[in-house]
């Protein structure tokens, strides 16, 4: 079941980054949110949104008077697939960065020099290489 929200606020208009949505209103409109716990999220800022009227089945329109088409479920889908994304490097990344962990100092200095084309230094202490090692992760990513 969705429950219809309304924008009341007075920007021109909203994207909503406090619930992780993204979703984009104006002012008056009503979009069915599908996810009721997301619902509720929005009707807890009582300032900014409010509980709207739902849709009524309504002859069809003409071609004349084109109504623009729902978009919440395919922004919703949009959002999510963007964290599952941000989630699967952020799991990458651990991954690799326990790989590191384990690593003894040759391994460190083949991995740095395959990915990303650094040599380390023949001195550095084993807890040393893999700092630098780590901070070649975090400057150019695990990939």
């Amino acid at each position: 079941m969705t429950t219809p929200i309304k924008y009341i606020g007075r920007k021109p208009s909203y994207t909503d980054f406090v619930n992780g949505s993204k979703l984009t209103f104006t002012p008056g409109q009503t979009r069915d949110i599908p996810d009721d716990s997301l619902a509720a999220k929005f009707l807890r800022q009582i300032d900014i949104f409010k509980r709207g009227e739902p849709e009524q089945a309504e002859p069809k329109p003409t071609k004349t008077a084109v109504e623009p088409k729902d978009d919440t479920q395919a922004l919703l889908k949009k959002a999510k697939k963007e964290k599952d994304d941000i989630l699967e490097k952020d799991m990458q990344r651990n991954d690799l960065v326990n790989q590191i962990r384990s690593m003894d100092k040759s391994q460190l200095d083949i991995l740095a020099n395959d990915r990303w084309g650094q040599k380390l230094h023949n001195r550095l202490s084993l807890e040393n290489a893999r700092a630098k090692v780590l901070q070649l992760v975090d400057q150019y990513g695990a990939a």
